[in-house]
């Protein structure tokens, strides 16, 4: 039952898609049915030619011949019409469910987008819609035309003969039951391709993008086994694939030379008793193959329909991806107001099991410094991902300048934001364009300001092309630093009220550091900037520090006023001071 109640959806929700272009398919239909109409009459025509010819009846002859070559033009003329209205409409189709599947996964929520790989998602966006595509570009017009084409050559047939054209139908039984046995794990087989073929995209995607880390752990064999296990498997698939279209086309062949045989012999039989022309019997041998093509093309367009279905119903799983809001108000920036950021009572756990925060609350005075630490795991790029709108807390609430986060627009809220994330993502363009992303408005001039507040000025400049040298994937060519202070110039250019900097300095050399620690100074006045710090040494300057320790703050206070106190954020300075002059004496030794 549930098959096939899940059919209907599939269709309903592939028609959403075609509507717009239902006159084409419309049209498209009527010129199908054209074309078969051409072709049963060119047959008709075909027949007469040659019996009029037997008889010598030259007029009735050419009348006969001028009617065949005008229904084969007709039929080559329709063919045309509706190959290209079929095409166009399934290329529109698919343009429509490209950009609404991007559109949904550039909206999606991050926890959803968490579940699967991305290359998963790349495969449902290429190899699955071009299944789309081809159920409406090729099946449904196969399925149409064989249907039209078999019911006009079966009254056509028992027009001229009854008693040979049920003779002939007794064959069509046998040939729709092995046509169907062959073409249920012909789809299955489809299908379960395009879901091995999703996870070889995954694993190449990943083998690519981890290429240094493999190359350097020597995992290469055994990366190469995984991808060949998975490829393996898609090979596996393939040949099934291949074995059962092969069983399908040649049981076909062989099959549907049954009624041929028929035919010819009881055939020929009406006309020796001259019950039957032979122009007649030409006709019927000649919409014979309107018949029996059908019960071929349409198993295998069943099948291949099955599994376009199927991988519909993929790329529709993306669609229906829950998305983030869209509705809110905007965001208005008052200096006036006290605080920019308030949490009050804030619990967010990824699972019942794993609490964050339990009751977080948390003031920030406008244009206030503040710097998150505490251990591994204790929250503090969660809290980054509660503010940006990536993740939602369960309970409690956040204010950003007096108004409540979920009666506003997320879009205002990251507007107002200028992030630096931990690892710094570039994309594959120039060095400008780069940075150019943190304001799309601003002129070169300013690109270049900003990289020179970032310290990336003078590294910028001695590349090949400068600002328009162009970047690998992930911003491959430069160093981790190098795209950190890329990152940071991005931000800068910004210029947003809030700025968040999540270890913005951790890839940084100790010169660059000390660099972007004084754009970050110059940058953060008249800012409200909250910084998640892995070196405590550099945030003994901002005014106040948070210490976060088991889902709540443990500690507030300036960087002298919680070293005196002796807690936890002492601790962590002590432990990390001890490290980092244990680190120093092993390099001096070395």
């Amino acid at each position: 039952m549930n098959g096939r109640e899940q059919r209907p959806t599939q269709l309903g929700r592939l028609w959403r898609y075609l509507r717009p272009y239902q006159v084409s398919l419309i049209l498209a239909t009527l010129f199908i049915s054209l074309q078969v109409v051409a072709d049963l009459l060119a047959s008709h025509f075909l027949g007469k030619a040659l019996d009029t010819g037997l008889m010598a009846d030259q007029s009735s002859f050419l009348c006969s011949f001028q009617g065949l070559l005008i229904t084969w033009l007709l039929a080559d003329v329709a063919f045309y019409i509706r190959y290209q209205l079929a095409r166009r409409t399934a290329e529109k189709m698919v343009y429509d469910v490209r950009q609404a599947a991007t559109s949904t996964l550039c909206r999606a929520l991050t926890s959803e987008l968490e579940q699967k790989h991305s290359g998963d998602f790349i495969s449902r966006l290429s190899s699955d819609i071009d299944l789309m595509k081809g159920l409406v570009a090729q099946e449904w017009v196969n399925l149409v035309r064989g249907g039209l084409g078999f019911l006009g050559a079966l009254i056509m047939m028992l027009a001229i003969s009854w008693r040979l054209t049920l003779a002939v139908l007794v064959t069509v039984p046998i040939i729709s039951f092995v046509a169907n046995k062959l073409s249920k794990p012909l789809g299955q087989h489809i299908t379960n391709m395009q879901a091995r073929l999703a996870a070889v995209n995954a694993l190449a995607q990943d083998s690519l993008a981890g290429i240094i880390v493999s190359k350097a752990f020597n995992l290469r064999e055994y990366l190469g086994g995984r991808f060949h296990a998975s490829n393996q498997q898609v090979a596996d698939e393939a040949v099934q694939v291949a074995t059962f279209r092969g069983l399908l086309s040649g049981s076909m062949m062989a099959l549907t030379l049954m009624p041929v045989f028929v035919l010819f012999g009881l055939g020929g039989y009406e006309v020796i008793m001259g019950r039957l022309t032979l122009g007649k019997l030409l006709v019927m041998v000649n919409l014979l193959n309107n018949l029996t093509w059908p019960l071929n093309q349409m198993a295998r367009s069943l099948a291949q329909a099955k599994a376009g279905l199927v991988a519909s119903e993929r790329v529709f799983e993306v669609l229906a991806l829950p998305v983030e809001r869209s509705s809110g108000s905007e965001l208005s920036i008052s200096k006036s107001v006290p605080y920019a950021i308030e949490l009050e009572n804030l619990y967010f756990a990824y699972d019942p099991a794993k609490q964050v925060f339990t009751g977080l609350n948390l003031q920030i005075t406008t244009g206030e410094k503040v710097a998150i630490v505490g251990a591994s795991g204790s929250g503090k790029s969660t809290l980054f991902s509660l503010l940006l709108g990536f993740r939602q807390p369960q309970s409690g609430n956040i204010r950003f300048f007096g108004r409540d986060f979920d009666e506003l627009s997320l879009s205002s809220v990251r507007k107002a934001i200028a992030y630096v994330p931990q690892e710094a993502l570039l994309f594959p363009t120039s060095v400008a364009q780069n940075i150019a992303y943190g304001d799309l408005n601003r002129d070169t001039g300013a690109v270049r300001q900003v990289a020179a507040i970032a310290a990336a000025h003078d590294f910028i400049d001695a590349l090949p092309d400068s600002y328009d040298t162009h970047l690998g994937e992930y911003g491959t060519g430069i160093s981790g630093g190098q795209k950190q202070r890329i990152s940071l110039a991005r931000a800068i250019l910004k210029d947003a009220p809030i700025l968040l900097l999540d270890e913005a300095t951790s890839a940084l050399d100790t010169e660059s550091e000390a660099h972007v620690q004084q754009a970050i100074q110059s940058l953060s006045q008249g800012h409200t900037t909250v910084i998640i710090a892995h070196r405590l040494s550099t945030i003994k300057d901002v005014d106040r520090i948070v210490v976060l320790d088991q889902g709540v703050i443990s500690e507030i206070g300036t960087h002298a006023e919680l070293l005196q106190a002796g807690g936890l954020y002492a601790r962590l300075y002590a432990q990390q001071f001890a490290n980092e002059a244990t680190s120093s004496a092993v390099a001096v030794g070395n």
